[in-house]
């Protein structure tokens, strides 16, 4: 560009391809909002129009999941080569669709397979975490956060903190309390104020009996950034019962009820 040369433009070669990108973005716009197989519709029509339409045929398999269709969804994925941009995404996918499936050994190992292709990708590691925590493997999954965590550019960005509040559960439930209270505290200064942090923390606080008052404070602080979740106003009823104040714990308790 900076020599003025022409950039042949291929994004959309023909009036076929436009149209294709026209159901593609149907279907962005209605996925989850609509009825899944609404959206899997405008992606076939998509791939239909452009065979090679790779974000189509993602979203499409990702749609046959939600419908419950694993093996359909499962040879979806397997259009993509190895050497494939999307092919890392595709075998994400396929995980996920061998875990709702039930094959959940088998979506463990094709994760552990892609750490190996893709290690160097953050969303490769905290993915594989994400399903051995899912299965409470707690001690398996640490390692792949702690690999995702050296992945995080500098200064993390704001989604990070759901890299650390993971990693913070996995600790916190091997009994590793004040390292799980670092990473709760971490995700916080990067995200403050994210009600599901600050109720974890507050939460696991009060079951130890450690820092009362900052505990009630912190669950206090999620009620109100999420003042209709049964689950923390539950905590906050739990907090007031622990510290002995019980009228003020039969409201919470009976709202969340």
């Amino acid at each position: 560009m900076a020599a003025g040369e022409t950039i042949p433009f291929d994004t959309i070669r023909d009036a076929r391809e436009g149209m294709a990108e026209v159901f593609w973005s149907l279907a962005t716009l209605l996925s989850g909002e609509a009825d899944p197989a609404l959206v899997q519709l405008n992606c076939r029509i998509a791939v239909a129009l452009k065979p090679d339409h790779d974000d189509a045929i993602l979203l499409g398999a990702a749609m046959l999941e939600e419908l419950g269709e694993y093996d359909l969804a499962e040879q979806a994925y397997a259009a993509f080569a190895p050497d494939h941009p999307s092919w890392y995404q595709a075998q994400m996918g396929r995980a996920d669709a061998l875990y709702a499936a039930g094959r959940k050994e088998a979506a463990i190992e094709a994760l552990k397979a892609l750490t190996r292709s893709h290690g160097d990708m953050l969303v490769v590691q905290a993915a594989l975490g994400d399903m051995l925590r899912r299965e409470e493997r707690w001690a398996e999954a640490k390692p792949y956060y702690d690999a995702a965590e050296k992945l995080l550019p500098d200064p993390a960005p704001r989604g990070a903190w759901v890299l650390y509040f993971s990693r913070a559960i996995t600790k916190e439930r091997q009994g590793q309390f004040d390292a799980a209270d670092l990473d709760f505290r971490k995700a916080l200064a990067i995200n403050p104020g994210q009600p599901e942090v600050l109720n974890y923390l507050g939460y696991s606080l009060v079951e130890r009996r450690k820092n009362l008052d900052e505990a009630l404070a912190l669950i206090e602080q999620a009620v109100a950034g999420a003042p209709d979740s049964g689950m923390i106003l539950d905590s906050l009823a739990w907090a007031y019962f622990t510290l002995g104040r019980y009228p003020d714990a039969l409201e919470p308790m009976e709202k969340a009820s």
